[in-house]
């Protein structure tokens, strides 16, 4: 979506709106948005600092699906802008997302932009590694130990991600935090140590 200012919105944000107001409402179920491990640290920050949880699934509508029916619960998406209104759906639907959020804008009688407001989003670095072979992480010992450090460092101010591409012969690594020196300093470090161990020689942001 797109603001009155001319913002594009993905679904991270959009999410975030609806998630609260249903949150507010008490109408989103046990409290809790399905998204996939994709989406921005500030959309779980927003939910937790309003008493809401966040559930991550892969990449993918099916697992939003999956996780909203193993779980009962009511409302899941993608920053990509695939989102699941399971009262009146079982897939994506951007009407009825785009009807949702008129109705929210119509009873907070506040503009798009500022219903946005209710999230942030961190800093993010994603780095892609190509790789020749794609060896289990927890296999390859220096790598595992940079992850679990990095982890570490970045405490509940950040998220780390990293994973195999499922289509190319890529490792993805996606770093995000308040510190922007700090992220970038994590994903580097991370690509190196790839490089090392598997990589053939190039990388690509």
């Amino acid at each position: 979506m797109v603001d009155e200012k001319g913002n594009v919105l993905d679904g991270d944000y959009i999410m975030a709106i609806i998630g609260l107001y249903l949150l507010e409402k008490n109408k989103l179920s046990k409290d809790t948005l399905v998204a996939s491990v994709m989406s921005n640290y500030g959309l779980k920050r927003a939910l937790g600092e309003r008493g809401g949880k966040l559930l991550y699934t892969p990449v993918g509508d099916k697992y939003l699906m999956e996780k909203l029916i193993k779980q009962n619960l009511n409302l899941g998406g993608e920053q990509s802008g695939h989102i699941i209104l399971k009262e009146y759906s079982i897939s994506p639907d951007g009407m009825l997302v785009a009807l949702q959020i008129l109705k929210i804008i119509k009873e907070t009688k506040k503009p798009l932009g500022e219903l946005a407001g209710v999230m942030q989003k961190l800093p993010q670095i994603l780095v892609n590694v190509k790789v020749k072979h794609k060896k289990p992480l927890h296999t390859i010992p220096s790598l595992w130990e940079a992850i679990t450090q990095s982890n570490k460092k970045l405490k509940n101010s950040g998220r780390l991600l990293v994973r195999y591409s499922g289509t190319e012969p890529l490792a993805r690594i996606m770093v995000e935090g308040e510190d922007e020196r700090i992220i970038e300093e994590i994903a580097l470090s991370l690509r190196d140590i790839f490089e090392k161990e598997l990589g053939i020689g190039k990388t690509e942001n």
